[in-house]
């Protein structure tokens, strides 16, 4: 049985809400001064887009992009997990880039 305290405890620490489409906070774009990590590679006319970004005072937005539709799309309140969601993006950029995307300049 889940006590009360780790039932609350886990939903402090375990959010992430997927924001999918129809997102209350606005999507940033990749030059907004709240952009944290931004990486788009391409590969044979096909764009991935990686980013992170300051969601005010709601915490920090995860965004997978594969061509212009939206693949992952998290809002997270936990830095901790800002900071995994950093980790495994910055491996799948490295692993793409050994498949063969290249990563733009400037992001």
């Amino acid at each position: 049985m889940v006590s009360a305290v780790s039932s609350v405890t886990q939903c402090l620490h375990d959010p992430p809400w997927d924001l999918g489409y129809n997102s209350i906070i606005p999507a940033l774009s990749f030059s907004d001064p709240k952009l944290m990590f931004a990486q788009e590679l391409v590969q044979a006319g096909h764009t991935k887009r990686f980013s992170i970004t300051e969601a005010g005072g709601f915490g920090w937005e995860v965004t997978e992009e594969q061509d212009s539709a939206i693949v992952r799309r998290i809002l997270y309140t936990d830095w901790h997990r800002v900071e995994r969601a950093l980790s495994a993006m910055t491996v799948r950029v490295s692993e793409l880039q050994r498949a063969g995307w290249r990563l733009l300049q400037g992001h």
